[in-house]
């Protein structure tokens, strides 16, 4: 077993980062300066979210230290970092343990089916370490710098920092198993699995938002701890770095290695019987014949443009998730008054500055959403049908970027009419908050097709690659972010009215 869970790993990441081209190889060449690239990329990537985890810090520090809560900031990133690795890992465990594409040749081996699910979940907690390391050694060496502990705190914190991931990824892949074969009792299967996860991730950032502001200004040192037993892994996460407790400390490890010995030999032993159920699909107790009609080249590839977006789970949470944000953001505020961004919109001091927030809102949200950054890629190995249809070029490039058009319009609409209704904006200022986001909605899709043409991936195993991990995905989302902090950030210290100077940004864009 240990043999092949070695090999299956090896080459698990062999495919996965392209490491058997030649150097001989033009492709191979083309591919090194892309990962290299791509190298380049997440060094960016982790010293912003270095920075972010600092700023966060800060405030964290600045709020507990007072009350005498410092011990309590690594676990709260500890929370924070499980949050995201059970989210993230919700889509990824469907993709990679249940519905990837060398299921049936691996199954059809002579391995054990948990040896292959061993491998799966290795390469899993691989990914996610990237992020959980990120964000909790930064945290525990400034926390050391601030409270003047010795290494071994750091070094601690090091190694529970390896077990943070495992029982968020086991959670996600019970989650995706189950929203999988919910799914497969209806018709459009993964519509119905989108809407799930959109509720379900909606949830999780706009709840938390309904507490009192207020909350932290009174609250003890009692009710942090029972705050954090609500999520008891992160309890002694706490015991196990506040008094280095040896206790806390191997019942948080152990017990982690058993969640994860104990789903690897449970799910194992079903690991056939649930990958095919979770592949059964919906069969209608009648069919009926309907007439076809016929449409323009354009119309054609806009209906498949669209489709492709709403049938694929992941590349819709991935593409749209900023459009996701906003409309749910919009109807929070629409709804509430003495909580969350409303109410801190609503103070005094912030009211001469409403328009300029909402607007930035608009504009930050936009730019996160961009479909075009993988259209291209998706395509896959049925690109020579685009290549060999009789249709323009352009059509074809038109028709992915209308796609952003078509998905992202109605919800600066809908978003920018319920915040204007609610802070009783002037028309003007609606028009203004209608024209910049749609401007910014066309160059996000714009500057993402382009990258997209510039670093194609076609020979991917699984859509996630493409759409979360392809270096034209990740320069579509965070160039513009970048972009757009810049941007903003000249426009808001121009010496002119703020309105002004968005829509000469809107002009400009």
């Amino acid at each position: 077993m240990k043999n092949n869970l070695l090999t299956l790993l090896k080459y698990k990441l062999i495919n996965d980062f392209k490491l058997n081209k030649t150097s001989k190889n033009h492709d191979a060449k083309s591919s090194g300066d892309t990962m290299k690239k791509r190298l380049r990329l997440y060094v960016l990537v982790g010293a912003i979210i270095v920075f972010y985890v600092w700023i966060y810090f800060q405030q964290f520090y600045t709020q507990f230290k007072p009350l005498g809560l410092e011990q309590y900031i690594l676990p709260i990133f500890m929370v924070i970092v499980s949050l995201i690795v059970f989210i993230y890992s919700i889509r990824l465990t469907e993709n990679v343990l249940f519905k990837s594409k060398d299921y049936e040749m691996l199954s059809a081996l002579p391995i054990q089916p948990k040896t292959i699910l061993s491998s799966k979940l290795i390469y899993i907690l691989g990914i996610n370490y990237f992020l959980s390391f990120l964000i909790m050694l930064p945290a525990s060496i400034m926390f050391v710098a601030q409270e003047g502990i010795n290494v071994t705190y750091v070094i601690l914190t090091f190694i529970l920092t390896f077990f943070i991931p495992v029982i968020p990824i086991v959670l996600g892949a019970l989650i995706a198993m189950a929203i999988g074969y919910i799914a497969t009792k209806f018709r459009y299967t993964n519509l119905v699995t989108t809407a799930i996860m959109i509720i379900f991730l909606l949830s999780f950032i706009f709840v938390p938002s309904m507490m009192p502001d207020d909350v932290m200004s009174t609250v003890t040192n009692e009710q942090m701890d029972s705050y954090i037993k609500s999520y008891y892994p992160a309890y002694l996460f706490k015991n196990a770095l506040q008094d280095m407790n040896i206790l806390s400390s191997t019942i948080y490890i152990v017990g982690n290695i058993l969640i994860f010995i104990v789903f690897v030999t449970l799910i194992g032993k079903l690991y056939n019987y649930i990958n095919q159920k979770l592949k059964e699909k919906f069969k209608a107790n009648k069919f009926r014949g309907k007439e076809y009609k016929s449409s323009s080249a354009f119309s054609a590839m806009l209906r498949k443009e669209l489709k492709k977006v709403f049938t694929t789970p992941v590349y819709l949470l991935n593409s749209c998730f900023g459009l996701f944000i906003l409309l749910g953001l919009s109807i929070f505020m629409f709804f509430t008054n003495d909580i969350g961004i409303t109410n801190m919109i609503n103070q005094l001091e912030m009211l001469p500055y409403r328009e300029s927030i909402i607007a930035i809102i608009l504009i930050f949200t936009v730019a996160l959403s961009c479909t075009t950054g993988s259209s291209i890629s998706l395509e896959g190995k049925k690109i020579w049908i685009y290549k060999t249809m009789p249709v323009n070029v352009n059509d074809i490039l038109i028709s992915k970027l209308s796609t952003n058009l078509v998905i992202g319009l109605p919800v600066i609409i809908l978003s920018a009419s319920l915040l204007c209704i609610k802070f009783g904006f002037t028309l003007g200022v609606y028009l203004l908050l209608l024209f910049v986001p749609t401007m910014f909605l066309m160059a996000s899709a714009l500057f993402g097709l382009l990258m997209n043409l510039k670093y194609p991936v076609f020979d991917f195993e699984n859509e996630v690659y493409v759409v979360k991990r392809s270096l034209s995905s990740m320069l579509s989302v965070l160039v513009p972010m970048i972009g757009n902090i810049v941007i903003l950030t000249i426009t808001m210290l121009l010496p002119i009215n703020s309105i002004c100077a968005f829509l000469d940004l809107g002009l400009l864009i």
